[in-house]
């Protein structure tokens, strides 16, 4: 299964529903997920191991649409803050470098 139609089937159901047809915008967000984490290991292609943390980043990404740059939001007695480094890309292992 690709990952666009992974993506649809999680949103499916959820306040995110709303970007279900949307390709250009979900394509968008899986090409995000794909950058940090390859930002992230260091590597020049995203390994099948990183292919859910893809996934999870997308929507993590679509959930953050209209609170860019904020750590945290709260509206009507519901608040929701953000980590500075989420779970999904907290899990890809960092390349290290040694020093010389």
């Amino acid at each position: 299964m690709a990952q666009l139609d992974i993506l649809k089937m999680l949103i499916t159901g959820t306040d995110l529903a709303r970007y279900k047809d949307n390709d250009e915008l979900l394509n968008y967000a899986l090409s995000y997920a794909e950058s940090e984490i390859l930002k992230r290991s260091g590597s020049d292609s995203l390994g099948n191991e990183y292919l859910v943390n893809q996934t999870e980043g997308a929507v993590y990404w679509l959930s953050r649409i209209g609170a860019e740059g904020a750590q945290s939001v709260g509206e009507n007695g519901v608040s929701i803050t953000w980590q500075e480094v989420p779970d999904w890309l907290r899990s890809v292992v960092p390349r290290i470098g040694v020093v010389r």
